[in-house]
């Protein structure tokens, strides 16, 4: 009963003896069911730095990825400006009357399209922040120092008056 309610959670389970290696033993493959769970993560080793050919390959690389980003995301903020012009059109279209189950869409479908716009956004400007910080550093401490004590100044009780 138990081993039939297992099988019903995970599946058939499946073994691989593979071939040894060094060792004197051979690794064993378990699986619990034939469903794949997709591709495994990337994974970047820092070994890799130190070969000969990683440059260009990462030159290669670097190019492809620049591509991918344009065709992919183009330039935000005019993506952003744009699809924020579609839903205003919709959002005044709606005014002067009820939107058809099509225009209804186009608007979920903006909004879940501007969602992502200003996240992407976000991430990248965070990201740069925090590259400005590594290359700069603390060079901007004596500007928030000045900013703290400036506030503190204002937001302090010079005195108290009480009764006449």
């Amino acid at each position: 009963m138990q081993l039939r309610r297992l099988v019903g959670l995970w599946g058939e389970p499946s073994q691989w003896a593979l071939a040894r290696d060094v060792s004197d033993h051979c690794p064993i493959i378990l699986r619990y069911s034939s469903q794949l769970w997709g591709p495994k993560p990337f994974k970047f080793n820092n070994f890799w730095l130190d070969h000969q050919g990683f440059k260009e390959k990462l030159k290669r690389l670097r190019g492809d990825l620049k591509t991918w980003n344009h065709e992919a995301f183009g330039n935000l903020d005019h993506n952003i400006a744009h699809v924020i012009e579609a839903i205003k059109e919709l959002d005044l279209k709606a005014e002067s009357g009820p939107l058809t189950q099509v225009e209804n869409d186009a608007r979920s479908k903006g909004f879940s399209d501007l969602w992502g716009l200003l996240k992407c956004r976000d991430s990248r400007l965070f990201q740069r922040s925090r590259s400005r910080w590594l290359k700069e550093g603390d060079a901007n401490t004596g500007f928030f120092h000045a900013s703290v004590k400036r506030r503190g100044r204002c937001n302090s009780i010079l005195a108290l008056h009480v009764g006449d």
